[in-house]
């Protein structure tokens, strides 16, 4: 049985910018969303994340959800070597704060493919590093 098999929620694809930070540390990361689920998320890491660590994530869209989760894995990238996949377990917010955050994640993922041929933009993450050309 493979992991997409077993798990709860379907996810969805997509490479909105996130900001994680571990609780016990002060400085917060910026990385790349890779899926989103009403139970959780992966994002692509320039830092290794410890299993079992707890992290605040927040989702850098309009409004901003900001969420308390914790490392359910953490692996080499196999794209890049230099950089990790990390899975996130939502813990504590509402079934309605879950379901907004990831409809709102999606509309946004949908908008893009959408009318990415109109657009003429480039779209950049917080850091000011291209995620899309569109």
């Amino acid at each position: 049985m493979t992991t997409q098999d077993t798990r709860k929620f379907p996810r969805h694809p997509t490479d909105i910018p996130i900001e994680v930070q571990e609780l016990s540390l002060s400085p917060s990361h910026c990385h790349q969303l890779k899926d989103i689920s009403f139970g959780g998320l992966a994002f692509v890491s320039s830092i290794h994340l410890e299993k079992d660590t707890i992290v605040g994530v927040r989702i850098l869209t309009e409004p901003v959800y900001e969420m308390i989760g914790k490392v359910r894995w953490c692996r080499k990238n196999q794209e890049n070597q230099e950089y990790f996949d990390v899975g996130i377990a939502f813990m504590g917010k509402s079934d309605a704060t879950r379901e907004q955050m990831v409809e709102t994640v999606q509309q946004i993922e949908d908008y893009l493919d959408r009318f990415s041929h109109l657009l003429t933009d480039v779209i950049v993450d917080v850091n000011g590093e291209m995620v899309r050309e569109v």
